[in-house]
């Protein structure tokens, strides 16, 4: 089934945008000039797990990872702050 978003942010290609802890990456929703969603494209994956993305005023995105809140034993790089230009 399609995932359930919860703190999307709007991007400036006009698209939402929210991160998947448990999905492991970023949607893009697309919306259509009538505020209609279209299907939910993954992107960015392979940083592991994602907390909510922020719109920067240059057009970018920034996410954090959260790969080790509580699990395992931290390493240096394991939690980093993104950036995601077009």
């Amino acid at each position: 089934g399609l995932p359930r978003f919860r703190a999307a942010v709007q991007g400036p290609d006009g698209a939402l945008y929210v991160a998947a802890l448990q999905g492991r990456c970023l949607w893009q929703v697309p919306i259509d000039g009538d505020g209609n969603t279209g299907e939910p494209v993954r992107q960015a994956e392979g940083h592991g797990r994602l907390r909510t993305p922020i719109a920067a005023k240059d057009g970018s995105l920034w996410v954090s990872t959260s790969n080790t809140d509580g699990r395992g034993q931290p390493q240096p790089g394991d939690d980093q702050i993104l950036r995601f230009s077009r």
